[in-house]
Parts: structure tokens; sequence; C-alpha cells
């Protein structure tokens, strides 16, 4: 019988408060890095980069298939405690781990299913291989998943599947199991006829050549798609950036405006003008709204702009004037021309303000 970690535990030098943080930080991180620090105590340290990979699944699946080994996944999630225990479980079990590590036969490749990044590439990958997408649990509450695979024959070859938490001594017979059939494939080749050696040299060649220019290719299209994503990020980001310099652009020209604003209001509040030479206007605004005040005769056109630019706030440049009687359009081009000159002999106007 195998023994559970509660059996077989490992413990860290506790002489040693250096070791005991590592400790803490292993039971935090839960993922490739602090399984190698488990592992370590375990096996050969020097070992440990080699029998444990981290990062991207079409990476180990790579490396896996130029050693010639299996590769096994550990499909878990950080939100999964069953899952986190069960993978803790295994990597601290003495007997499947070291096993396993002297077979020299697997690759283990642990994947988190809230690392959107490192799990990207399996996704794809099952896109294109009905046998890789098996692993990918639909329910998270079925989780772990432990799956182990090889690369044979210009395609993925799922060996074995193990759903769920399972006792250890079921993980480490099935895991045996791939252990006598890697043996057993190594064995073939090694019988194989003298007369046939060169025949399959090449067979083997053309094939290798096939899985290299697929799994390029397909390389290849997962870097493409990564570049992408990573483009489309940047650019959102510009845009958001733009935005809200935009924004800062807006709110610094209102400031400006309203200060503006502020001052004509003053300058009309404060001016006295005598009844001989005022001009009364009368303005009708787009929304219906009137409105009035009183200017000098050999006031600029421009003091009505600044008028309902800075009382009924409506941007310069943006409206005109029209009078009925006889019909005349004024507009902010004109700003320089004198009501004596635009209006002779005009006591009182009605001017319509049209945008």
């Amino acid at each position: 019988m195998i023994p559970n970690s509660q059996d077989n535990p490992i413990y860290l030098n506790s002489d040693s408060d250096e070791e005991d943080e590592d400790v803490v930080e292993v039971e935090q991180e839960h993922d490739a890095m602090s399984f190698k620090k488990i592992a370590k105590y375990i096996i050969d340290p020097d070992t440990v980069e080699e029998f444990i990979y981290e990062g991207h699944f079409i990476d180990a699946l790579q490396k896996a298939r130029q050693h010639k080994k299996f590769l096994t996944c550990f499909i878990y999630s950080t939100d999964n405690k069953n899952s986190l225990n069960y993978c803790t479980e295994v990597f601290t079990n003495t007997i499947i781990l070291t096993t396993l590590h002297e077979s020299k036969s697997f690759i283990f490749w642990l994947g988190n299913m809230n690392n959107a990044a490192h799990m990207q590439s399996l996704y794809n990958m099952a896109n294109r291989n009905p046998a890789i997408k098996t692993i990918i649990p639909e329910n998270m509450n079925d989780l772990p998943y432990t799956a182990t695979m090889c690369y044979n024959n210009q395609s993925v070859t799922l060996l074995d599947v193990i759903k769920g938490c399972q006792d250890m001594e079921v993980v480490y017979l099935q895991l045996l199991n791939c252990i006598q059939m890697y043996a057993s494939m190594l064995n073939e080749t090694k019988r194989a006829p003298p007369s046939d050696v060169m025949s399959d040299d090449k067979e083997h060649t053309t094939i290798r050549r096939q899985q290299d220019a697929l799994f390029e290719a397909s390389l290849l299209e997962d870097q493409k798609r990564q570049a992408a994503k990573a483009e489309e990020e940047e650019q959102r980001r510009q845009e958001a950036i733009l935005d809200q310099l935009k924004q800062q652009q807006q709110q610094e020209k209102a400031i400006e405006m309203e200060k503006s604003a502020e001052s004509i209001r003053e300058t009309f509040n404060n001016r006295v003008i005598d009844k001989e030479h005022a001009v009364q206007v009368r303005f009708r605004l787009p929304s219906g709204k009137t409105t009035q005040s009183s200017f000098h005769i050999h006031d600029e056109v421009k003091w009505l702009f600044h008028y309902i630019f800075a009382f009924e706030k409506l941007p310069l440049n943006s409206f005109m004037f029209v009078s009925n009687f006889p019909r005349k359009e004024i507009h902010f081009a004109q700003h320089h021309t004198r009501l004596s000159d635009a209006f002779p002999s005009a006591k009182q106007l009605s001017l319509f303000v049209e945008r």
C-alpha cells in the first residue's frame, strides 16, 4: 500500500527560520514553483527543473517530445481546495515522486485553471485535438484531473486520465503502468531487425519532420494569437490614455471658458451707458428663451457675442444673429463691425440667435 502524505510527511529543517519561511510560502503560492520547492526535499534538487515544468502547456509538450518522455498534467485550481490538497499529496509522497523520477519517463506540468496565460495554449490544442479536450473539466468541482500523454505519429496520444481525487495507491499503479508501457516502447525499438533499420530510420525521419512541421505551425499560430492579443491590449491601453488626456483637456478648456465668461459678466455688470447712446437689444435664443441688455451705439458687435457667451454659455463661433426687418445676418467674423454701422439709427433691436 502506498502511504498518503499524512502517513509519510515531508518535514523541513525546523532549526532554520529561512526554511520555515519557505514552508509558509509554499502553502500560500500553490503553483509550479511552490511544488518544485517541495520536490527538492525528496529528489535530487539539480534534476527538479527537468522533472517539473512551469510555463505554457505547448512548451511542456514540446519538451516532453524532444526528450522522448511522457507528459503528465495535473489540472487543478487555486479556488478548489480538494485539487490543491491532491497535488500537494502527490508531491509530498516520497514513494510516488522517487519512483517516477528514477524511471526517467515523465515530465510533469501543473495547469492552474486560474492562470489564463499558461492555460491558453492547452485550450488552443484542445480545439484541434478531441483527446486533449477531454482533460479540460467542464465543472470546476470535478477537479483535479491527472492526464498522461505522449506526442506520437504526428498527434498527441492520451494514455491515461484520472478524474477527481484518488487514493495514492491508485495514482501510483496507474502511473507505474505508464512506466511499463514506456519500457515496452524502448524494447520494441531495440529489437527491430537490422534489415529494417535503414527503412525504419527513413520512415521515422519523415514522420519526425512532419511532426516538427505540424508542431511548428501550431506553435506559430499560438504565438500569433498571443501577439495579436498583446497588440490589442496595448491599443486599448493607448486609447484609454488618449481618452483620459482628451477629458483632461476638455476639463481644462471648460475651466478657462468659465473664467473668461466670469470676467465678461463682471464687465457687463459694471458698465454704465447713457440713454442718449444706448441701444436696447432683445435676443431670442434657439430654446425659445428671451433675454435683453443695453449696448453702446458705438460698441463692436463682438459685445453681443460676448454677452450670449457669458450669460447663456453658448461657445463663440457656434451661433450668429439674424434680424427680420430688414433680414440681416451677423456672423462672428464680423465682430469688429460697430452697431451704428450694422444697424444705423437703431435704438431698439430684436435679434434671433441661430446656431
